[in-house]
């Protein structure tokens, strides 16, 4: 017996066609409800199978080990999909040589039938990326990988450290990471990587609070002000997973300890006034930042060195006013400066009063 059609009854019976040599064809008909426990088990020369939309119990294990199959057919409705699924497996290894073989193209099925077994391979994506991983099988990873919910960083590093020795899929990860992570979430990492070697642990928002009085505005983080007593400020990136974007005008309020300030790149504005320090001698500001705000550093008469990394950050009026021991100045082309950004600071002026860094001139001010 080859091909069996079953037709004018309600339920298939336990175990009824159970190690059947020969068959390689079943059609359930319309009218069929229920399929029970082992009713196919261990047909192994089963290579198609045809189910109904009547269908609503199929126990588990009704077709387990039947491994031949090649063609299965359901009507394409979720609802038969998700039970004749549950009906091959009485363990993992069922259902994993199912998703293994529909992925090299040995199983043809309905669409509903295919999301459940995507479905499940979601859900045990480790298994099958350690196996991919153990067999270096660059195409099962590459698979598996673009199913729905992708990796986090700190798992692709780990598996990137698994599959050390195997170079096709150990390349297939690097390629990963480098595509779903931005330079900054590297960055994060790689100083999180070194303070775990250290012995530090990573820096939560209440330890923030201790150097800082911040708060939350448009999905950022804007800094008031300096709490600190060390002479070199860093300014965080990030604090929890908000990342920082303002330094407001309030920022050197009572602050008298502070002789260097380290911007890092995101943050995008300095407030008005903000940084009105006597004893500050050197600021470092990224290529991010869009605007310092008028008398930002006005009378910040220690201040040695000034640079802006980059971009075309637009200078407030007498933003650097009275700066007057400055004389390091690194500004980008294309910055915008208002009237009076530079009065005062002799130590950049020549004779005739114009303002030159690296060669451009810049305007003339006042002595």
């Amino acid at each position: 017996m080859k091909q069996l059609t079953i037709d004018g009854i309600a339920e298939i019976k336990p175990s009824v066609l159970c190690g059947c040599k020969g068959l390689t064809s079943v059609t359930v008909a319309d009218g069929v409800e229920r399929i029970g426990e082992d009713a196919f088990c261990r047909c192994r020369d089963l290579e198609e199978i045809v189910l109904p939309k009547s269908i609503h119990t199929i126990a588990k294990g009704s077709f387990y080990g039947c491994g031949a199959l090649r063609r299965i057919s359901c009507a394409d409705d979720a609802a038969v999909a998700g039970l004749l699924f549950d009906g091959f497996s009485r363990d993992k290894g069922a259902k994993t040589d199912m998703y293994l073989r529909l992925l090299q193209g040995r199983l043809e099925t309905d669409d509903a039938f295919a999301d459940c077994i995507r479905g499940y391979a979601v859900k045990n994506r480790e298994y099958f990326i350690l196996k991919a991983i153990a067999d270096d099988d660059a195409g099962l990873l590459d698979n598996v990988l673009q199913l729905d919910r992708p990796l986090t960083l700190q798992k692709t590093d780990a598996y990137i450290l698994r599959a050390q020795g195997k170079p096709q899929t150990e390349a297939a990860l690097l390629s990963y990471k480098k595509q779903h992570f931005t330079g900054e979430q590297l960055e994060q990492a790689e100083q999180e990587q070194l303070d775990k070697a250290f012995g530090l642990k990573p820096w939560k928002v209440a330890d923030w609070r201790k150097l800082f009085r911040f708060g939350y505005q448009d999905g950022g983080i804007v800094i008031y002000q300096y709490l600190g007593n060390d002479p070199v400020c860093r300014i965080p990136a990030r604090i929890g997973n908000r990342p920082v974007v303002t330094i407001a005008s309030t920022f050197s309020y009572r602050q008298n300890a502070m002789t260097c300030l380290i911007v890092p790149d995101g943050v995008r504005r300095i407030g008005v006034g903000a940084c009105r320090l006597p004893g500050l001698e050197e600021v470092m500001l990224p290529a991010s930042m869009e605007e310092i705000a008028s008398y930002a550093f006005e009378g910040c008469r220690s201040l040695k060195k000034f640079s802006l990394a980059g971009g075309k950050a637009t200078f407030g009026q007498e933003c650097l006013r009275d700066c007057t021991a400055l004389q390091e100045l690194t500004l980008p082309p294309g910055v915008t400066l208002e009237k009076g950004c530079f009065d005062g600071c002799t130590s950049l002026l020549d004779e005739q009063g114009n303002l030159i860094v690296d060669g451009r001139h810049l305007g003339t001010y006042k002595v």
